[in-house]
């Protein structure tokens, strides 16, 4: 029984952040400056073509936030 609650808060808490992130996308695409090839670009830094841990860790830096290597790896499965 603990195993199943723990499991549900898991998921509502898993929605959540969803619909969370779902509305911050569609405030940034309603944006007049948005544009996903230079969001794109801008984590791309050095034209890879690809985005992994390095550049997602240099562009985090570039904002003044340092990311740990737990949280590059969730954001690249998340975007994967």
């Amino acid at each position: 029984m603990r195993v199943e609650k723990a499991l549900t808060q898991l998921l509502v808490r898993e929605v959540k952040f969803h619909l969370k992130l779902e509305n911050l996308k569609r405030n940034f695409e309603s944006s007049y400056d948005y544009s996903l090839q230079i969001a794109y670009k801008s984590i791309d830094d050095w034209n890879y073509g690809y985005i992994d841990h390095k550049n997602l860790r240099r562009f985090f830096r570039s904002m003044g936030y340092l990311a740990s290597k737990e949280e590059l790896i969730s954001i690249i499965r998340r975007i994967d």
